[in-house]
């Protein structure tokens, strides 16, 4: 079992300790290139078994445990459309880094490196008021639809936005704790 990542009470542990993690403070190829408006997801899991690689962004839009979590109010449009931009963002720039090494950021991914026949899934988990949850299958259809040419030109398996207390509540992930 790999240790608990957490990020403003968004919780997941893996049952082994294939992950990495660009923005740890222990990639120095994505410390370089964070400076230049590179983003990246939040961890990544490399499903051996299965030949998948799991790209993971933990977002906490309502936290009530937290004084510091940033309270999101998913009913404004704009807003919705400015965490699908960076959601896109995030995604792009996390795939590219995974799948070339021409700024070295493979070298921060543990020796965990996939190959053409490695599925890649994406995944946003989102801690969300609980009355907001139709927003998060708003934000994933307009997220696929914006993220499609490169789902397609990289073969990306899926792209899903999670609400969190629900995977936790039904165990439909079982990564997600």
């Amino acid at each position: 079992m790999s240790e608990l990542i957490e990020e403003n009470g968004v919780k997941v542990q893996f049952p082994d300790n294939n992950f990495f993690r660009f923005g740890s403070g222990n990639c120095k190829s994505y410390e370089s290139l964070k400076q230049l408006g590179v983003k990246e997801v939040d961890v990544c899991w490399f499903d051996v078994k299965n030949d998948t690689l799991h790209l993971i962004e933990l977002k906490a839009f309502y936290n009530t445990e937290n004084d510091k979590y940033y309270n999101q109010d998913l009913e404004k449009e704009d807003l919705v459309n400015k965490w699908i931009s960076d959601l896109e963002k995030k995604t792009l720039h996390a795939v590219c880094m995974v799948t070339q090494n021409r700024s070295n950021t493979q070298t921060c991914m543990n020796n965990l490196l996939p190959n053409n026949n490695t599925k890649i899934n994406v995944s946003h988990v989102v801690k969300i008021k609980p009355e907001q949850a139709e927003y998060l299958g708003i934000m994933q259809d307009k997220l696929r639809q914006k993220l499609q040419p490169i789902l397609n030109i990289f073969s990306i398996s899926s792209v899903t936005v999670i609400n969190y207390d629900s995977a936790v509540k039904n165990k439909t992930t079982h990564w997600i704790v």
